[in-house]
């Protein structure tokens, strides 16, 4: 099967806890294109909303501290560069 030029393929997979509050839940995120691609990506789980979370790359330096509100509701915004892998730990932002 042939992909258009411009498709988006990211495909993540999870391995973590759905209780936030008490164990570092990590999020793995794979961009298996050979373009650039965005996409917002749900995480289950279900005590984000009112609090800060910072999520942390853990292939990398880079961090971000994200709303529990935008990410319950859209889910985690992600753009990625071809092959660009991510391992994100999420942890309550004080």
């Amino acid at each position: 099967m042939r992909w258009p030029k411009k498709a988006s393929t990211t495909l993540t997979t999870n391995s973590s806890t759905t209780d936030c509050a008490d164990i570092r839940p990590r999020r793995f995120v794979v961009n298996y294109a050979a373009n650039q691609s965005q996409c917002h990506v749900r995480l289950p789980f279900p005590n984000l909303a009112g609090k800060e979370w910072q999520l942390c790359d853990q292939l990398s330096p880079a961090s971000y501290v994200w709303n529990g509100d935008d990410l319950q509701s859209r889910g985690l915004y992600l753009d990625l560069s071809p092959w660009q892998a991510c391992v994100f730990s999420l942890v309550k932002h004080e």
